[in-house]
C-alpha cells in the first residue's frame, strides 16, 4: 500500500514531467480559439485508489467543445496513454481578472479523496496545495 506522500509525489512528478505540454497545448488552443482554453473532462473518471496506476480515457470531451484530450495533446505534446497516478481535469474560467485555466489532480486512499489544483492565469486563489475533499 502506498502512503499519501508516495502518491502525492507520483502525482507531482506527473505534473512536473508534463507541465510544459499542458502550457504549450493551452497556448496553441487559445491562439486558435479566440483566447479560449481547452477544457478537459476528468479522466480517468474514477480517481486511482491507493497509488494504483490507471489508464485514462483520452476520448472524453465536454458537450460544448469539439476537441477531445487526444485531439489536442498530440505529437510531442502527447500525454502518456497509461499509468496515470491520478485523475486529471482542466477547468477554464473567464473572470473579472481575465481568462485562465486550472489543472486539478485527484486520487483516493482509504475511502478519502484528495486533490491539488494548479492555476495558470490571474485568479491565483484558484490554486491550492493537497487537501482532502469533503
Amino acid at each position: 500500500m502506498a502512503t499519501h506522500l508516495q502518491i502525492q509525489t507520483a502525482a507531482d512528478n506527473f505534473w512536473t514531467t508534463n507541465q510544459q505540454k499542458f502550457i504549450d497545448v493551452q497556448d496553441a488552443y487559445a491562439a486558435a480559439h479566440g483566447g479560449n482554453y481547452f477544457q478537459g473532462i476528468i479522466t480517468p473518471t474514477t480517481p486511482p485508489d491507493d497509488g494504483a496506476f490507471t489508464v485514462p480515457d483520452l476520448t472524453k470531451k465536454p458537450t460544448d467543445q469539439a476537441e477531445r484530450w487526444q485531439d489536442v495533446f498530440t505529437g510531442g505534446n502527447a500525454l502518456p496513454a497509461t499509468n496515470w497516478p491520478v485523475s486529471i481535469r482542466i477547468d477554464v474560467y473567464d473572470g473579472p481578472r481575465g481568462k485562465g485555466w486550472v489543472l486539478s489532480v485527484t486520487y483516493t486512499k482509504a475511502g478519502e479523496t484528495w486533490e491539488r489544483a494548479v492555476n495558470v492565469g490571474n485568479e491565483t486563489e484558484r490554486e491550492f496545495a493537497w487537501r482532502r475533499v469533503l
